[in-house]
């Protein structure tokens, strides 16, 4: 499940997965000193989010020293890959293998700002508790199958 070939990609404090083809991203934290406090409050606050445009999150296991995130899995790849036409998942998403077919046009970009910003602001001044996201890049904000922008905490 875990292997070479089903690796996505990897972040400060975890590593993610698509676990044998199936249509959802698996984030497993690595061990470190806060690893279980800061899994806590990870799942604390997205449980608590409910927006069109922050990836849901659908599911955590914690097994052993294995501290688990579920989410959808976004067939379009982020919005890097797209800005630089480096999708890795042409395959996946039907763009008949052509990688290069990825970049965006400046409406679908203007639109992505318009719709990224929206969620920040929700994010900073419309929750009931205020997040503060201190990692928004592009490789942090997913795609959908219709070009939707989904941030990513």
């Amino acid at each position: 499940m875990f292997a070479t070939e089903n690796f996505l990609g990897e972040g400060g404090c975890s590593n993610v997965y698509l676990p044998g083809g199936k249509q959802v991203a698996v984030k497993i934290l690595k061990h470190y000193k806060e690893a279980r406090n800061d899994f806590s409050l990870e799942v604390d606050i997205i449980s608590s989010l409910k927006h069109k445009h922050i990836t849901p999150q659908i599911g955590i296991c914690v097994e052993d020293d294995h501290l688990i995130l579920v989410y959808d899995f976004l067939s379009k790849g982020s919005l890097e890959e797209r800005l630089q036409g480096k999708c890795r998942y042409s395959s996946i998403n039907g763009d008949a293998g052509n990688s290069r077919k990825s970049v965006l046009s400046w409406k679908v970009r203007f639109k992505m700002a318009i719709e990224i910003a929206e969620t920040l602001n929700h994010l900073h001044n419309e929750c009931p508790r205020p997040v503060i996201h201190r990692d928004i890049k592009s490789s942090n904000i997913l795609l959908s199958n219709h070009f939707q922008p989904q941030v990513l905490l």
